[in-house]
């Protein structure tokens, strides 16, 4: 009797730890294989050894008269779920095993553990213990539950993981329970939001220009397992979110929206929630689920500064004869979605500039001009853009500015070259540039007094680079 009571501790316990070796790296809770659904017959787990006390493994176990059989493992265990009640002869076979072992009757959903001593034609039962079968729901490493049969010996530490038997509340989540085939059932919703249709969780997300209209799509998809109703949707921002319904079968989805308006540049970010009622089985409560959207929010206005034709954001810029004249050209283009009203175009150095007018319409542009005389030294001047914009009741400004330089050298300080530059307004003034940038200043369209008009077959260039 003492030897039994000595075997009983170090079975149950050598076979746990077995098993959770086979199911990840420590500490992982045990495991065992999958009985079939809805099983109710006994389960026989066992640790096979040799005829000198050590595991055996390459060896198949079956019930006698049953398909019900098991692979021993590489550690000497096995387990066959779902054996039917009454006698049980276990067979074990390998290319030089060939015995059995008859066990007593066993009952339905009873878990029978044994020690069995193997030689090529016999087997002994050495040890057997006895205990209640507990069908538990054991979660996977991939985040999935099945069911499993363990003792009651193994089913603290299950429970410890985790686990939990059907019929019984996820003890992290009480709002669902394991169904027979421990599938997790109960109420859950899901939220997923977009920003211009972008499913931007992560900043920046899309790039919008202030005055533009940006939409916001809530997904809610009822993926649990019972109806939800009162579903209502907000937004940390006080966005106004519309839905179409208030209530979602389980599977179903609804799309609710919102909108707003860009207002000003750089990171933006809001938050949806949606919140829903169910009630099942006599019990009730809530669920809840949020999704973070984020956009940059960039200027509408595209901004350059052209001197004497040459995009001079840094020194030195062309080279212009102290004396010559000087021509600035400021291009302003929407980018937006919205009107820019109310366009100001001005410059640091207090150059007089002149544009053809105030407003812009998405895409458009326009060219404004001013002239100056070049002096000596480098030079440097900023021009300034403002405009007015106006969405839904909602309205602002926006501002952009661009650099530009010049070198105001002698005539000693290298040649020149006089030429009629085209502006971006289609008009041409009189320029002089080095002769190092007569060829790009060519190709740009420009030409020289008295000559052709590039372009036109029949005008010419007058000396002071009018048409004729």
């Amino acid at each position: 009797m003492l030897r039994l009571r000595t075997f009983l501790v170090p079975l149950a316990t050598s076979t746990a730890i077995m098993i959770a070796a086979g199911c990840g790296s420590a500490p992982t809770a045990p495991t065992s294989p999958e009985p079939p659904a809805n099983a109710t017959g006994a389960v026989i787990a066992g640790l096979v050894v040799g005829q000198d006390g050590s595991p055996s493994s390459g060896l198949t176990v079956s019930v006698a008269g049953r398909d019900r059989s098991a692979v021993v493992a590489d550690d000497g265990t096995f387990q066959i779920a779902d054996v039917p009640a009454g006698s049980v002869q276990l067979e074990f076979r390998s290319q030089s095993v060939n015995a059995s072992a008859a066990l007593s009757p066993v009952a339905s959903r009873q878990f029978v553990e044994v020690r069995v001593q193997v030689s090529p034609t016999a087997a002994v039962i050495l040890e057997e213990v006895r205990s209640e079968k507990v069908v538990l729901c054991h979660r996977s490493e991939d985040g999935n539950y099945h069911r499993i049969d363990v003792s009651v010996h193994a089913e603290p530490a299950h429970r410890e993981h985790g686990d939990g038997a059907p019929g019984e509340q996820h003890r992290d989540d009480p709002n669902k329970m394991f169904n027979e085939n421990c599938e997790l059932v109960g109420p859950s919703v899901d939220l997923e939001k977009l920003t211009n249709d972008v499913d931007a969780d992560e900043a920046p997300g899309p790039s919008i220009t202030v005055g533009s209209t940006v939409t916001w799509k809530y997904v809610v998809t009822n993926n649990g397992t019972v109806q939800l109703s009162g579903i209502q949707v907000s937004d940390d921002q006080s966005v106004v979110v519309t839905c179409p319904q208030t209530s979602l079968a389980p599977g179903a989805s609804m799309t609710c929206t919102g909108t707003g308006v860009v207002t000003k540049e750089g990171q933006y970010r809001n938050v949806g929630k949606a919140v829903a009622d169910w009630s099942a089985n006599g019990r009730s409560g809530k669920v809840e689920d949020t999704d973070p959207s984020h956009y940059f929010g960039i200027s509408p206005l595209e901004f350059e500064k052209l001197t004497n034709g040459e995009d001079a954001d840094h020194p030195t810029g062309p080279r212009i004869l102290v004396g010559d004249p000087v021509l600035w050209e400021y291009i302003v283009t929407n980018i937006g979605t919205v009107n820019l009203t109310g366009i100001s175009v001005s410059d640091d150095q207090g150059v007089a500039v002149t544009c053809g007018g105030a407003v812009l319409t998405p895409g458009a542009s326009m060219t404004c001009t001013a002239n100056g005389t070049a002096v000596a030294g480098q030079y440097r001047n900023l021009g300034t853009v403002t405009a007015n914009w106006a969405n839904g009741g909602v309205s602002g400004s926006v501002t952009a500015e661009d650099p530009s330089h010049y070198l105001g050298v002698t005539e000693e300080e290298g040649p020149t070259v006089t030429l009629c530059h085209r502006t971006g307004a289609g008009f041409y003034v009189l320029i002089n540039v080095g002769i190092a940038a007569e060829p790009a200043h060519l190709q740009h369209g420009d030409g020289k007094p008295g000559e052709a008009v590039p372009g036109q077959p029949t005008g010419r260039f007058t000396q002071t680079c009018g048409v004729q």
